[in-house]
């Protein structure tokens, strides 16, 4: 990037990493440790959980199962004291906490809104034998309601990142767009800043499915040029954008082909560590807002995934 870049990211001063409930160093915890010795950022670790055979318990005897949970809490805070005391001794500034509860996104969504961190890390799934992410209820309900940054990061990534793909979108008209493009980009940035990566733009262009066709092959010139005028439309329009922030040639990626298969084939091609995308409402349906588009980036991506929420 170059001076002409219009925002001015610093560094992270607050991580909230949601603790895996096996209390293992997932993957998600390395990043996170990893983040917050590079930025200097403070990171807070909660595990949020709760004994499902105590929490039932009490229901028949009150201070026995106080007693229970009393211990069980106790177990998960020490544990995660001698992951801050570990943490302490390389650099990291960490506190921990463990959340009973049963509402998972409430509680999560409290502390985010308490903590106001930078950024949001949590664990996902990578299924070997299907090739996808899997993404938990409570993933999605996150990637809708997380008002920050929110680092979705897979079993497979690579433990730093150092190339990052900002995915944007190219409307010329939309206020709306252009504002959720500057969070992309600002979010991509930030990472990069602190992880000493590149960063780069893409915008995937899927407009042939929208031409109609005649099966008789009548038209099918008039099509072609009808793509062809629309594709030079959006290669400009992204040019732009990219002369907006100042990225450099060789970082420019303007993709063909459907954005959730064509982003996560690039990113495989080119060693990409992280995608950046908008999580942006588009219907009622919880898994429906990030688009089609965006459900097949994330169940697709071979690296992790910043959704980054367009503010209101």
């Amino acid at each position: 990037m170059t001076s002409s870049l219009t925002l001015t990211p610093g560094n992270y001063q607050r991580i909230l990493l949601i603790v895996d409930p096996t209390l293992r160093r997932t993957p998600a915890f390395e990043r996170a440790a990893w983040l917050a010795r590079a930025s200097g950022a403070s990171l807070h670790m909660v595990l949020f959980d709760r004994n499902r055979v105590i929490a039932a318990a009490e229901k028949l005897d009150h201070s026995e199962s106080k007693m229970a949970r009393e211990s069980w809490i106790g177990e998960k805070i020490a544990r995660l004291k001698e992951e801050t005391m570990l943490l302490a001794r390389d650099g990291v500034s960490a506190t921990s906490e463990v959340v009973w509860t049963r509402s998972l996104l409430e509680e999560i969504l409290i502390h985010v809104q308490e903590y106001q961190p930078d950024l949001v890390i949590k664990d996902t799934t990578h299924e070997n034998l299907i090739k996808r992410v899997l993404l938990t209820p409570l993933d999605w309900h996150l990637l809708r309601d997380c008002p920050v940054p929110l680092l979705l990061v897979n079993s497979l990534a690579h433990a730093l990142p150092k190339r990052i793909v900002a995915a944007v979108d190219i409307q010329p008209t939309s206020a709306a767009v252009e504002v959720l493009n500057d969070q992309i980009i600002h979010a991509a940035l930030s990472l990069a800043l602190q992880s000493d990566a590149e960063l780069h733009l893409a915008h995937c262009f899927e407009v042939a499915a929208a031409i109609p066709m005649d099966p008789m092959g009548t038209g099918v010139e008039m099509a072609a040029e009808l793509y062809a005028t629309l594709e030079a439309i959006a290669i400009d329009n992204f040019a732009a954008i990219c002369d907006r922030y100042g990225v450099a040639a060789e970082r420019r990626h303007f993709l063909p082909g459907a954005p959730g298969l064509a982003l996560a084939e690039f990113a495989r091609g080119d060693n990409s560590d992280v995608i950046v995308i908008g999580a942006e409402h588009h219907t009622a349906m919880d898994r429906a807002m990030l688009g089609t588009s965006g459900e097949s980036i994330l169940q697709n991506a071979p690296c992790n995934v910043l959704a980054v929420k367009r503010a209101t």
